[in-house]
This record gives C-alpha cells, structure tokens and sequence, in this order.
C-alpha cells in the first residue's frame, strides 16, 4: 500500500479542523482510501493549482539567489507569484477555484494597487504558505511525479513546462518573465490588473486558462489522473469514472455503487475488493459519527434514554451495515490506528448497529473515543458517564435530531480521495 498522507490544511474540506476528529474517522478513511487514489487530496483538486504550482516552484528557482537565504526566497517567490497567478486567474478568466479566492475578490474591487508580498500585506489567505499551494499542492504534486523531494521539478515536469506551458506566456507577451522576475525579487510590489500591468496579468491569464491543449490533457492525465503509473488500481478507477459518471453529476453513494458493478463486470478484482470495502466502511463510520454528534447534544441526559431516543428512530437495525465485511477489514483497521482491540472494536461496533443494540453501540462509540483521545498524548475524553448521564466535556457538534435511517444509508460523507479524482477528471474532459 503507498503510504498515506494528510496535507496540513486537508482539515478544511475533512472537516476534521486539524486534530478534532473525535473517532479517527478521516484517518482510517484516508488510509482506505490510499489503495485507490495515491496522490491527490480533498483540497488540490484543480488541475490549474498544479500548473500554478509547477510555474511558482520554477521560477522562484530560477530566480533565487545563490547562498544561505535561497530556502527563504524560494518560499518567499513562491508565495509572490501565487498571489499574481490567483489575480490573473479570478480577473482576466472569471476563475473561482483558486485559494483564497474571498481576499482576491475584495482586492481586485477595491480597483487600485494591490500589494504582492509575501508578508501579511499581500497574502491572501490567514496562512498563505500554510493554507494556500505550498501547503496544500507540494505533497500532492511529489506523489504525482511532478516535484521530486529537492521540491525541484522532476526532468520530465520541467521539459512540459518549458515546451508547453511557458511557452504561452513567450509567445503571448515576450519580456514578461523579466517583469516576473522584478516582482519575485523584490520584497513588496503593487500591481495594477486594471492598468499598467494588464499585458502581464493577461498573459498569466491565457497560461493558466480554464480550457486545455491537447499536450496539457495528456501530460496531466499522466501524471493526476493516473498518479503517473505508481499504482494499476488507480488508472483503472479513473477510466471508469470517465465513462459512466456524467461531468455534472457529484460523487455520491450511487456513483459508488456504479463504479463497483463496472469493475466486477471488467474483473477488475483488486479494485470491486478495495471499493467495496469503502462501501462498507462509509456505512458504518457514518452512522458513528451521527451517534457521536447526538451525544453531544446530550449532556446531564440519562445515557439510557439517549439509548431509547436512537431506538426510536432507527428502529430494526441498520440492515445496510455488513459485519462480516467490517470483520474481514479487522486486521487494516487494526494497522491504522495500531492497536488490536480498535480494529475489534469496529466488528463489535458493526453488529451493535446492525442488530439495532444501540445502547451497546453507544458505549462502543465513547471508548473508541477516549482510545482516540488517550493516543493525542492522553487527552481526555470528550464524553464521559456519570453515574448514569451523559456529561459531555467538550462539544463541538450539536445533533439535536437523528436523520432516518433512509436518509443516512444513502450518504456519502467521506471522500476517501475518489471525489476530488472525479473532479480533476471532469477538468480534462474534451468539450463535447
């Protein structure tokens, strides 16, 4: 299995806000998800990220000076140029998907000068390296074969984006990497997107357009789509999604399902194994996190009543939970959070739900959380039972109300990497 990563601003579309994720959920799903997807994450799913990417780490080292300070301009370049790239994209090309994309907006009404530096006076978002591509893009463009480890383009991403990419900013307007150049040097700048520096923001605009040459589809198929034949799993996934699942139409559980009767029907083994094992985790990690809310909103409750309040609503049982393919992930869940009796926990946890054993469920629920909590350097729990009630120590979800079991057994919560896969897939769709 490649080994998973979390970039450090995953937590915004996770909604897991950093280490708050009571249950381990995005953990184990992310890890799940790795045998599918190995580089691409729930926030770098714009394919012009990746070109502004590749553009910002080239030239902030062609650009850099020699000596001890080059790691701190690279950094510094880096940011610079995203701020001019996120500008020419949301003003020239009416772009929307880029970070920080609030603050550019606002700037760019404001109708004069705006500043580009890499200090707080030109970032645009709270924690630009943090928040914006550096953080979000580098790991995701290392895994995909664009960055080696040096954070330098590998030799094949740097020939595209010198015959391909850059090659549209020459020919567009000749002279303007110097004008770059003079703006990543410096250590403040203000430009004029609606003045004297159109030319530039226009050329900008045109290399990180939102259409693709047909030389762009097939380098960024290579090395995003395909994760640049590190793993058969993944390519298999994406030519499936390509042709059964409409641009249009978001991942969801019916996607899902689709996908899994497509790779059964082209025996596909390992990946109907690996989805259908996200199928089932999806069904049981949902329901955990729903019964985790609802105590919560719970407190100086008798925790048998919330036991009867469940009941009441999902009554019968979750038929749609499968414990015997929960046991069959035992030993994977065990591997992910390192501990036997966790990857135990989740089987009991299964049949719990499926039996409608709610109060069972219940306790099963908190002591995965106190496991949790006890590995982030024995924090306490967040919920705990006091003699007999509910005495909740730290809220952050407030679930007045239990969806119907209707409702819950047809969602889709946890990316596991395939949406932002179908995202940069509907990217480089030709235009019908």
């Amino acid at each position: 299995m490649k080994r998973p990563f979390l970039t450090a601003a995953d937590t915004a579309r996770l909604d897991i806000r950093g280490s708050r994720d009571p249950l381990g959920i995005a953990a184990l799903w992310s890890n799940v998800g790795r045998h599918v997807v190995g580089n691409l994450t729930t926030a770098s799913a714009t394919v012009r990220g990746f070109t502004t990417t590749m553009l910002g780490y080239h030239y902030a080292e062609v650009f850099a000076p020699s000596g001890r300070n080059k790691d701190e301009f690279r950094i510094k370049a880096f940011l610079k140029f995203e701020q001019l790239a996120a500008y020419a994209r949301c003003y020239c090309n009416n772009d929307g998907k880029l970070r920080g994309i609030l603050e550019v907006r606002r700037r760019l009404a404001e109708a004069k000068p705006i500043t580009i530096s890499a200090d707080s006076a030109g970032q645009i978002l709270s924690n630009q390296k943090i928040y914006g591509l550096w953080g979000l893009y580098s790991v995701p463009s290392r895994e995909s074969g664009i960055l080696m480890d040096s954070l330098t383009l590998t030799p094949g991403a740097l020939e595209f984006l010198q015959k391909r990419t850059i090659q549209i900013l020459r020919d567009y307007a000749p002279g303007v990497e110097e004008q770059i150049r003079r703006i990543l040097v410096a250590d403040r700048s203000t430009v004029e997107p609606h003045g004297k520096d159109a030319e530039l923001f226009r050329a900008l605009a045109r290399t990180l357009r939102k259409t693709f040459t047909a030389a762009e589809r097939a380098f960024y198929r290579n090395h995003l789509i395909n994760g640049d034949g590190r793993s058969e799993l993944q390519p298999q996934l994406a030519r499936l999604i390509d042709e059964h699942l409409d641009a249009e139409r978001p991942f969801d559980l019916d996607s899902l399902k689709l996908i899994i009767s497509k790779a059964d029907q082209n025996s596909h083994d390992e990946l109907t194994h690996r989805l259908r094992n996200i199928l089932h985790l999806e069904a049981i990690q949902i329901p955990m996190a729903l019964l985790f809310a609802f105590l919560q909103a719970n407190d100086g409750r008798p925790f048998d009543d919330v036991a009867k309040d469940v009941e009441s609503k999902w009554q019968g049982g979750l038929k749609h939970i499968n414990p015997e393919a929960i046991a069959d992930m035992q030993m994977e869940i065990s591997r992910v959070f390192g501990s036997t009796a966790t990857g135990n926990l989740f089987g009991d946890i299964a049949v719990a739900l499926r039996n409608g054993r709610y109060s069972t469920a219940l306790e099963l629920v908190l002591q995965q959380n106190a496991f949790i909590m006890g590995e982030r350097g024995g924090a306490g729990a967040w919920i705990v039972v006091n003699k007999g009630k509910l005495d909740v120590r730290y809220r952050e979800a407030n679930l007045q109300s239990l969806p119907t079991i209707a409702e819950m057994s047809g969602e889709w919560r946890n990316s596991f990497y395939i949406d932002p896969l179908k995202e940069v897939i509907d990217e480089l769709r030709e235009a019908a």
